[in-house]
């Protein structure tokens, strides 16, 4: 993998070496037509910007750099200073341009390290770094393109770089539906082997709503001592009243009125004499898991079935203001979800159980975790004994790229009438490779065995933009993967108690850019998944061969997680150097450069997503 990151970075250096990378000599161009923001600003804060580019052919990738420049640095052509004062790099974009003119409208946040107000133009240089092959290299900045300065100032207001605001930036459900049953109206008639199924493992309410929510940090970022005690919690509004819905918190291993983050201490950032740091926007990503009490529910319910089942769900950040902001009207995201009942299952001699759980952004990482189990009772014309099933997935998205991590499905069949079709099928894929198949139909059995595997693959590659600079990444699963079977097969009936999986994965990335000029490398010490699911299912029955059926059978099955999904820290780190501009007989150029260094956190957190509980626990008789 290294050698193919090298030959990529050696392939674009030649490139760069050449005069630049992404179209033919002399057949491209890329000039300013205008740059334009809102009127005022601040330090810390987020900023508008929007600017037009023209391109003699569409091109990919195209970096353009913003700096806050004094007024008078740029416009003046009288002045003969050769230092511009108060100058400040404020970012970076990147987009594809199509041949012609574009018009481009991105969000950036201001640095919070600008410490001086006043009337600054906006001045855009585009292809910094001369990675695109032009004719005319000497228009990409102000220096020779006027209109890549702002015709209008930006009053911009240092003061607020010490203000702090949180802001709910995306809310994101796995399902905009949630799916009452019994477990949830307290019908306790329905399910008579409710409870733990071992003390370690406390029985959940089954309905539940999930996914994620995106938190950024305007100004001033609070230490993770302070962050660490802002809530997160969520609302129901049923009948025109808002509901307090139960919270799951990692911390208190518990469901509550609301959650808090669970953030790791920052490391001190390594900088060279020469280097200062730039600090980019914090990004934060908390797990949506809420339960609906049984309270909320029943009025949930009874609203129902006079009014809708759309119901508006909000989510609410610091509640309690235990950190002081600017504004509190960015806090508070809404959405709506339909409620339903669940349906009757297909066969009355069955028990089943199925799970779905995402966890992280699909942007950064989601790893999800989707489980079915079932045993039951068969009886035929032809067979008559009990059949059990079993399937667990990960599927993964890391950076938009999909794949699925662990697909283990396993099949147990004992039939007292047909000892051919008696057996057992195991099959365990990691990253779409099968790993392990194993199979035996034959009857009577008993299987017992641990199995587990090491292992490493590449689950995706992309391209990010760590402040200016963009990075090409790339990332993989690697740690043990296995289960532990033990099945007994007779003509009586069928128990097994089985782990599946058995799983440690961590994350691994390589990081690297294709000039020179930069640097960049990953922060790894990312955890994907701590799981272990056990599925304990029993079932026995008592075939009359008289009359070639069953007289009774009795079924059970117990589910149990422990999971620990996405903890500790991803980050990618670049250095790089920004332009210093001077001007001469009022013409400004670059005289000069200064050594910066930024890390993007992806993910930062003791845990995403920890629960032990369970999902299922159920035993039933009949007699025919």
């Amino acid at each position: 993998m290294m050698k193919k990151i090298a030959l990529i970075i050696f392939s674009v250096l030649l490139l760069y070496s050449c005069g630049g990378g992404g179209s033919s000599a002399g057949s491209s161009d890329l000039i300013v037509r205008s740059v334009s923001g809102e009127q005022t600003a601040g330090s810390g804060q987020f900023y508008d910007i929007t600017y037009k580019v023209y391109s003699a052919r569409a091109e990919s990738g195209v970096v353009t750099k913003f700096y806050l420049v004094e007024d008078s640095s740029l416009r003046s052509r009288t002045s003969e200073r050769d230092d511009v004062a108060n100058q400040y790099y404020i970012g970076a974009d990147s987009f594809d341009p199509s041949a012609g003119e574009n018009t481009r409208v991105f969000s950036i946040q201001i640095p919070s390290d600008i410490t001086a107000s006043g009337s600054f133009y906006i001045v855009a240089d585009i292809d910094p770094d001369n990675l695109i092959n032009e004719v005319n290299e000497s228009n990409n900045g102000p220096e020779g393109n006027s209109s890549a300065v702002s015709s209008l100032t930006v009053s911009l207001d240092a003061s607020t770089a010490d203000d702090t605001n949180l802001i709910i930036d995306n809310v994101e459900l796995q399902s905009s539906s949630v799916v009452f049953d019994s477990y949830d109206t307290g019908d306790p008639t329905a399910h008579t082997a409710l409870g733990d199924a071992d003390g370690d493992h406390p029985f959940l309410r089954k309905a539940h709503l999930k996914g994620h929510v995106n938190i950024v940090v305007e100004g001033k970022e609070p230490s993770a001592t302070e962050m660490n005690n802002v809530k997160l919690k969520v609302q129901v509004k049923v009948g025109g009243t808002w509901r307090d819905v139960d919270y799951w918190s990692n911390t208190l291993q518990a469901f509550s009125g609301s959650t808090t983050f669970a953030l790791l201490n920052r490391s001190l950032e390594s900088l060279d004499d020469d280097e200062e740091s730039v600090p980019l926007t914090p990004e934060h990503t908390m797990d949506i898991d809420v339960s609906f009490p049984e309270a909320v529910v029943d009025d949930m319910v009874s609203y129902a079935a006079s009014n809708t089942n759309t119901f508006e769900v909000r989510v609410i950040l610091n509640p309690d203001d235990s950190i002081a902001e600017t504004t509190k009207a960015d806090n508070t995201y809404s959405m709506n979800v339909s409620i339903y009942s669940a349906g009757v299952s297909a066969s009355p001699y069955m028990l089943e159980n199925s799970f779905k759980k995402h966890v992280g952004d699909r942007s950064k990482i989601r790893l999800g975790v989707e489980m079915y189990s079932n045993i039951g009772l068969v009886m035929s014309a032809d067979q008559h004994g009990a059949l059990c099933s079993n399937g667990i997935s990960f599927p993964i998205t890391v950076f938009r790229h999909s794949a699925t991590l662990i697909d283990i499905t396993s099949i147990y069949a004992a039939y007292a009438d047909d000892p051919g079709n008696s057996g057992y099928s195991n099959k365990i894929e990691f990253l779409g490779t099968v790993v392990d198949m194993d199979e035996n139909w034959a009857l009577p059995q008993t299987i017992s065995y641990p199995k587990s595997w090491n292992q490493t693959q590449e689950i995706a590659s992309a391209e990010l933009m760590v402040g200016p600079v963009p990075v090409n990444v790339e990332t993989g699963a690697t740690g043990t993967i296995g289960y532990v079977l033990s099945i007994t097969l007779n003509s009586t009936g069928v128990t097994s108690s089985n782990h599946l999986p058995d799983a440690s994965l961590g994350l691994y990335a390589e990081a690297g850019v294709g000039t020179s000029a930069f640097s960049a490398g990953p922060v790894v010490d990312l955890t994907l998944i701590e799981e272990l699911l056990k599925v304990v299912a029993s079932s026995s029955f008592t075939y009359n061969s008289g009359d070639d059926d069953l007289d009774d059978g009795t079924l059970g099955l117990t589910v149990t997680n422990d999971i620990d999904a996405i903890s500790g820290k991803f980050g990618l780190y670049v250095k790089y150097s920004t332009v210093k501009w001077c001007h001469k007989f009022g013409v400004p150029y670059p005289c000069g450069t200064k050594k910066k260094k930024s890390t993007k956190w992806i993910y930062e957190t003791d845990s995403l997503y920890h629960k032990k509980s369970t999902l299922l626990n159920e035993s039933h008789s009949w007699t025919f």
